[in-house]
Formats: structure tokens, sequence, C-alpha cells
């Protein structure tokens, strides 16, 4: 086990013996390697000192032994002992000379390691990379690498270093070169076996971990990099200068940064020159501009990501790739296409190669590859009942030099150790040199390691891009498969067309996270072909009249919508395909998109269209899927947030610093922020007084209002007893369990921990869930000890569906209607301050803090309206929540938006995120544009 965890208990009660190499012995191996490729003689020379070392010494011993066990056996006077006088004259004279050689070959020795010193650089290089790909399976289960195949690489680039540059005279520069030369291989070589989303991480970590065996690499700075800010309390927080464009989480990255030493007087700086940052910070690409001031030439370009990391956090991925590129070169940041045919042509005939699947079937290339090689390959799919074939297949391709491909692998991990036995007997009987077994499986966690790391691993993955998707389409299909159906016009190829693009938007979108999809969904080939068969049966029997509702419902519902397990996302598709396939699409110069810059073209033969597909950008403006630019912001946000996040994790323990100035050890940091969170953690709220002031009153709010406290007192006191639990541990009163270790690690990150979320979802900071949980419990007891407020924080609640429900029984009991036949009318308020409220309504209630993601609201006109850019989130006016008996009909200028209780929109099994649907007025777009923005009312936010 390379990462072993056992509970104290365990521990206690068995010798645990440590085989892991560590970073200083696997550098001392391998600069052994390098010295003796390199310089054979000299590290002979010095294997050679180490056993005459060690012989010289043994004699010592040896004399020691021999006087003593004469000493010991002598009787008489010593003096008279003629054979102890003699053994002891002769010792002396061996012990002479051996001390001597001793000197000779430590003075030997010395010179031999101060030439083999001249490599180290090569050796502590080669271990830091190994090290870089070790932590990788943090990210990924199936990223397994052996010490014994690094090796075999590192051997390799020695080799070829040596022959490349055979001339070079320096060992100075050839140790450079080799350098180069093998973390290029390594990067290369791992690219192969990683996820697209990984590269960037691999590539950062690398570069990273480099810069840290240089001592280039600031650790507290690093650490903020990964973290972030976190501000457990504000109240000395300067004031922030210009709320309308700096966010609360953009300010306190200031305010934090400017305590590092190298950042020292950047918050001051920031507020004297607040026009020059402005413009900064609007600039499309600020990674490229200059930083205001005295900044651009004061930090290193590691601190100056740290700027893009706290300003412009959507624009983090570019940068680290900018600084990458930098620090190392541009090697490490276009990783290498896959080349089914290099990789066969560099792998061996006892060593497996597994696929390791993300939405792609390789079988195909695989078969395409092995007809050109004329190779025989026979795939077995695995699963019930095929382990006795497969086995068979693995022997017989041994023998005669077939190919054998075992899909799936995933299907059969109980038969997997079993399959290393056969591949390990197949091995030592020297299978045919032709012979190569390829395995496929999904990422799974109890993938055999010793397979994994025995293996060469290739990721597949589907391309990215419409241009990239729509090109893999029109691939797959000929003149005659768009020609098949005799409609007597072009009408199926431009369907065919809308077709394609269809697949490739939906596919695309969901790189917009929450706003492109509740729910990403693997809609694949299968899903593009029966539509397909679907569409050319209309085409043909419908040559007049389509019945186009038909043909929609049979796509968007039937089809893709059999995938599609959230309504708001079914909605979405039928949106699309409404949009796609009508009798516009039939026409000349029909667009995909408002721009019009993306259309059927007039040829719609497969050269016709290819040609269009081919002079398509690879890079997708949001305006081709009808988003706004600030839903690919909100994409970058998450993704850089995710890559960050996974590289936090990839830290060794004991090395995350909570905030900018951060010391001493981690245990100590995690009792410093133990003892913050319990400063600001709120007092319970007083239930029995709440409950003896309202005696009597059983009315659905006030029903409603009593749960909420005690379920608020709950966490409290969970909290409040977890926290304890921790202490004890951190100072040794007490043994940590499974979940105390749990929470630790979470504070550890200035994470929430997942034991603490159970009153209700958040994904805020562990700080700002801290401070939003004072504001919760401040209203509920405002509420509960002095009045019912005249405007409700439906945020605040733990049920907030709950709350409605009852605003719906208390208005059904006045009025002695049926709870079943009533809705809300939803009335929004021209206003956002709760101060400028005079009154509660009669009926129902005011609702405040609630937030537009997708759009803002037209204060103005009281209708959505499109986002500012870089404005991600706007907030909402106040809305009475009126209940009816009668809903209004609804029209198309209305748009039905879902209401959702935080920025996960699916929310868990347990607790849906979706609480209601507010009607709100569309401000002169169809609804549907407002569907395909993915604009939502949320009643909590990120931070």
């Amino acid at each position: 086990m390379s990462n072993p965890h056992f509970m104290p208990e365990i521990a206690s009660s068995v010798n645990l013996v440590n085989f892991i190499v560590k970073e200083d012995g696997l550098t001392a191996q391998l600069l052994a390697i390098v010295v003796m490729k390199e310089e054979p003689r000299l590290e002979e020379q010095k294997n050679e000192l180490v056993v005459s070392l060690a012989e010289g010494r043994r004699r010592l011993q040896d004399l020691e032994d021999e006087i003593l066990r004469l000493l010991t056996n002598s009787q008489g006077s010593l003096l008279d002992d003629v054979e102890l006088i003699t053994a002891l004259q002769e010792s002396k004279s061996i012990a002479g000379e051996v001390t001597r050689q001793i000197e000779v070959s430590e003075q030997t020795m010395q010179k031999i390691d101060q030439a083999r010193d001249a490599y180290k650089p090569c050796g502590i290089r080669a271990s830091v990379l190994f090290f870089v790909l070790h932590d990788l399976i943090v990210a990924d289960p199936m990223y397994q690498f052996s010490l014994d195949s690094y090796v075999e690489l590192f051997v390799s680039s020695i080799e070829k270093t040596k022959e490349d540059n055979a001339m070079t005279t320096s060992v100075e520069e050839h140790v450079q070169i080799l350098n180069s030369y093998h973390t290029v291989a390594v990067y290369r070589n791992a690219c192969l076996g990683l996820f697209e989303k990984h590269k960037l991480l691999l590539s950062l970590h690398l570069t990273t971990s480099i810069l840290q065996s240089r001592g280039q690499l600031n650790r507290e700075e690093y650490q903020f990099l990964l973290t972030g800010a976190s501000v457990a309390d504000r109240r000395n927080q300067a004031q922030n200068p210009d709320p309308d464009w700096i966010s609360e989480s953009v300010w306190d990255s200031i305010c934090e940064l400017s305590k590092l030493q190298n950042f020292q007087g950047f918050q001051t700086s920031y507020e004297q020159s607040l026009r020059d940052w402005r413009k900064w910070y609007a600039t499309v690409e600020p990674e490229r501009e200059s930083l205001p001031g005295e900044w651009q030439t004061r930090l290193d370009s590691l601190q100056r990501l740290l700027i893009i990391r706290s300003l412009r956090p959507d624009r983090f991925l570019p940068a680290a790739t900018r600084f990458i590129a930098e620090t190392m070169d541009g090697r490490f940041v276009d990783s290498p296409p896959l080349n089914l045919e290099a990789v066969f042509n560099a792998s061996k005939n006892t060593i497996p190669l597994i696929f390791v699947l993300s939405k792609v079937d390789p079988t195909g290339q695989l078969m395409a590859l092995a007809s050109a090689k004329n190779v025989q390959a026979i795939a077995v799919a695995l699963g019930q009942g095929q382990s006795a074939r497969a086995e068979k297949l693995i022997r017989e391709g041994a023998r005669h030099g077939f190919w054998v491909f075992l899909a799936n692998c995933h299907l059969a991990l109980s038969w997997l150790p079993t399959m290393e036995k056969i591949i390990e007997e197949v091995t030592e009987s020297d299978p045919h040199e032709n012979f190569r077994l390829w395995l496929s499986s999904e990422p799974h966690p109890d993938f055999p390691i010793a397979l994994l790391q025995r293996s060469t691993k290739i990721t597949t993955e589907p391309p990215k891009g419409l241009k990239s998707n729509l090109q893999r389409l029109l691939l797959q299909h000929t003149d005659e498969d768009l020609n098949r159906v005799k409609c007597g016009d072009d009408r199926y190829r431009r369907l065919f067309f809308a077709l394609c693009w269809l697949h490739a938007v939906l596919l695309e979108r969901r790189k917009f996270k929450s706003v492109g999809w509740n729910v990403p969904y693997d809609f694949n080939d299968s899903d593009f072909l029966v539509s397909d068969n679907i569409l050319s049966i209309y085409v043909e029997q419908y040559s007049n009249d389509m019945p186009w509702e038909a043909l929609r419902y049979m796509i968007a519902d039937a089809c893709y919508g059999g995938r599609v397990t959230d309504d708001k996302d079914l909605r979405l598709l039928r949106v699309y395909c409404a949009d796609f396939f009508c009798p516009q699409a039939l026409q000349p110069d029909f667009s995909f998109s408002s721009s019009g810059t993306y259309y059927i073209p007039e040829d719609t033969t497969l050269t016709g269209l290819s040609n269009y597909v081919r002079d398509l950008s690879v890079i997708d403006p949001p305006e081709a899927f009808s988003q706004h630019v600030n839903a690919e912001i909100s994409s970058q946000i998450a993704d850089a947030e995710s890559l960050l996040s996974t590289l936090l994790l990839l830290q060794p323990p004991g090395t995350t610093v909570q905030s900018a100035g951060g010391a001493g050890k981690p245990e100590d940091q995690v009792y410093r922020i133990c003892e913050t969170v319990e400063q600001e953690w709120p007092a319970d709220i007083d239930y029995p007084l709440i409950v003896a002031r309202g005696e009597g009153d059983v009315s659905p709010l006030r029903v409603v209002l009593l749960q909420e406290v005690q379920r608020f007192n709950r966490l409290l006191q969970f909290v409040r007893e977890s926290l304890g639990s921790l202490k004890k541990g951190l100072v040794g009163l007490a043994v940590m369990s499974d979940e105390v270790e749990l929470v630790m690690q979470a504070l550890e990150k200035s994470k929430v921990p997942e034991a603490w979320k159970f009153a209700y979802p958040s994904v805020k900071s562990l700080s700002s869930w801290v401070l939003d949980l004072k504001e919760r419990v401040e209203f509920m007891s405002k509420w509960g000890l002095e009045r019912t407020p005249k405007v409700f924080w439906l945020g605040g609640f733990t049920y907030p569906s709950g709350f409605l429900t009852a605003l719906l029984q208390q208005f059904a009991r006045r009025n002695t209607l049926s709870i079943d036949t009533l809705n809300f009318d939803f009335l929004v308020q021209t206003t956002g301050d709760e101060n400028q409220i005079a009154q509660p309504p009669k009926e129902g209630a005011y609702i405040k803090k609630m937030y537009l993601e997708g759009a803002s609201w037209n204060w103005e006109s009281h209708c959505l309206r499109d986002s500012e850019p870089m404005k991600l989130i706007t907030d909402m006016p106040i809305i009475h929540f009126k209940p009816v008996a009668r809903r209004r009909a609804t029209t198309e200028t209305t748009y039905m938006c879902p209401l959702y209780m935080y920025p996960i929109r699916t929310g868990t099994r347990e607790r849906p995120s979706l609480v209601t649907i507010v009607e709100l007025k569309s401000g002169g777009v169809d609804s549907s544009f407002w569907v395909k923005r993915g604009t939502a009312l949320l009643l909590s936010k990120s931070d």
C-alpha cells in the first residue's frame, strides 16, 4: 500500500514496516544509475571501494575479536603468554596496514563522490519527477506509475541523450541537456495516460515541484495560490473602496494578499490606483497586460499569478499556462495528440496496454490499426461467463502472435487478479513477438494496482469543441448515406446537418456547468444515430407536410430525452429542437445563432458541409450556444477552482497554510482555526423563551419557526462538540476517530466539514459559511424573540419549501380553501432595501436576498435583461410571494424561472435544490431566450 491509513487502535497493536522509497533514497538510487551509464568506470571504482572498505573494517573487527578471545582464555601472567604477545604484535602490524588502506580508500572515495556530484542534479530532478507522477493518483485512481517502469524510462533518456549529444564536452552542459530531455520524456509519457483536464494539473505540479527542488518556490505564496483568501472575521478589515466592481471575495483576497511579505502595501496601492486597476480588471486577457504601478516589475511570474487568481480567477488557467511556458517552455503546455501507431511501435509483447475510457470506444481505432499492421485482433467484451474465453485467448495469442482486446475490464474486477497471474505466466514463457494484450476500462478505485503499474495506459476522450464534434460526425458518413433518402431535394441533408449541430451543442454545453445543464449528460453516438434514422423516415414519408411537433418530440423526448433526468434540462432540450427543426430550417440562410455566424450552408453535399465545418473557428464563443459571455466566465472559474483544489490535495501532509502569514505545525494551525470558529460561533437560540412568548399560537408559520430553531440549535451544539473533540485530539487528550480526522482535514483546507452540512446544503468556504450561519441564527432569533419580520429571508431557512407551504396553509385556513388549489403570484417590488418596506403584506410574504444567475434585473422596466460583463450573479429586488386561488395564464413573455437553494442546482437525492418556480417578465424576448441562458434564481451564493 503506497499510503496506508490505519486507526490508532490497529497501529498500536502491530509493527508497521515502511518500505516506501523516500526522495533522498530515490535520489541516491537514480544518481548511481546515471553515473553507471555516463561514467561506468567511476561507479565501478566506487563499488569496489565500498567492498574494500567493508572488508577492511571486517578484518579489524576479526582482529579485535581474536584478541579478546585470547585475553579471555589466557591463564597466568599476560607477559608470559607467548601466543598472546605474538598475536598482539601481528594484530598491531595488520591493523596498521588495514587502517592505512582504509584511509587511502576513504580519500579515494571522497574524490569519486566529488566527481559523481557533478551528476547529482540528474538524480535530484529524476527523483522529483517520479514523485510528481506518484502524486497523480489523488486525481484519478487509474494514474498508477511503477518505479521499475520509471527507471526504464530514465535509462532510456540517458541513452538517448548520450547518442544525440556525443560531442558535448562539459559535464554541466550534458547534465542540463539530460534533465531537459528526461523532463519532457516524463511529461509526454504521462500525458498519454492522462485525461485532458489533468494535463495542465500535471504541468503546473511538475513546474512548481522543480522550482521547489531548486529552492525557488515561496511556500507561503504557493499555499495562498492553492487555498485563496479565507477571512473568518471582517470586523478589522478595511472598507471596500468600490463595491460596484470589487466583489466581497475579491476584496478579501486583496486584504489577505497584502499580508504576504512580498505584497506589503498592495492594498494601499490598489486603493490609490483604483482607476488603473479597474482598467486592468476590465481587459479581456489581463494576464497579458502589465500590472499597474510598480507591481509589474516588483513581482515575479508566480506572484503575478497570485494577482490573477485573486482578482480575475476566470483567467487563471490561461495565466497558469503562460506561467508554465515562461518558467519551463512551451513543450509543457502542448500535450502530444494520441498516435495509436506510435504507442504500438513503442510497446512490448510482455506489457499490457490499457485504454482508460471516457465516453469513447477505442475498438474501431484498434481494429483499424491491426488491419494496417496485417495482424489478427480478437475482441472480447468482458462480463458474466467470458473469463474462460478471455483466458484461452490470452494464452493462444501469446503462443501464435495475434492481438487480444479485452473490453470493459471494470465489469470483471473479481477476475482481474486471475488475469494478472495469467499475464505473469505468459510473460515468463517468452510470448510471440507479435503478441499484444489490449485492455479497456472505465476508471475504478478497485482496479488492481499491480496491473495498472505494469501496463501502458492510454486515455480516450471525445473531441472538444463544436468544430471537432461536427467533423467527427461527418467523417462517419458517406455521400451515399446523405443521399439515401428519396425526397427530391436537400431537405434531409439540411435537417441532417441541423441534427449534427444539435448533437455538438448538447455535448459542448456541458462546459458551462450549472448554466449549461443541471446534470451533465453523457449523450453519445447512439442517440445521434437513432435520431438520424427517425429523421430519415419522417422526411421520406412526409414529403409535403412535415409533422414538426411529432419529429421534435421523437428527438427531444424519446431519443435524447431518455437520458435526461431533470425537467428543466428537458425544457432546454425541447427549446433547442424547436429552434433547429422547424419550417425555416428548410429555407436558405437558416441560422443557428442570432449573429448569423453559424448556419446551414447552401451546398449540403458531404463535401460542402465538410468544407463549411473546416472553416469554423476552433474556439466556440458563448453566442454559438445562445449563451452570454458571462456563462463562459463562470465555467472558467469553476475549472480553475477544480484544478486548484486537486492541486491542493497533491501537497504532502502538513504543508497547508490556513491564511497569509500562517506558520507552525499543521496541528497548531488547525487548533487556531478551531479557536477562531469558536469565537465567532453564535450561542444557541433561546427555544424555551420563544415557546413561552408564543404559547397557544399554532399557526403554520409558528410551527415552521419552532422547527427551524430546533434544527439550528442541533447544528450549533453539534459543531461545538465537534470542535471540542478535535481540540482534545490535537493536544493528545483523546483518540482521534475517523470522523474527527475528516473534520481536521477539512478545516486545514479552509473547507466546511461534510459532517457539519446536515442542516442545509452549502458550497461556501469555511469563513463565509460561519458568517452566513451567524446571520441565519440572528434572523431566527429576532423573529422568535422580538417580532415577525416585515421581510423574510427565504435563504435563511434550512427548509425554505416548508416556509412557502406554511404561507399557503395560512392563506387556506383564513379563506377556508383547499391548499391543493392554491398557487403564488410573484409581485416584484421596486426596491431591494427592506427598510423601504413600511409593513408586511396582508397575504403571503415579502422575500429578500435572492440572486439572479444568467441574467440581471431591469429596475426601470421591471423585467429581465442580459447580465453586465463580469457580473455573474446580481441581486434581485424584494418579491412579494402572494397566495392566490387561481394562477394567471402564462404567456411567452413570462419566464418560468426556477428558484434553487444554492448554486448546485441538482442538490442531492435527499435534498433537491429546487424550491419553486417564480414567474418573471421576459423583457421583450421570448421565454426560450432565458431557457437557453440557463437563467435561475438562487437563495445562496458560493461566497
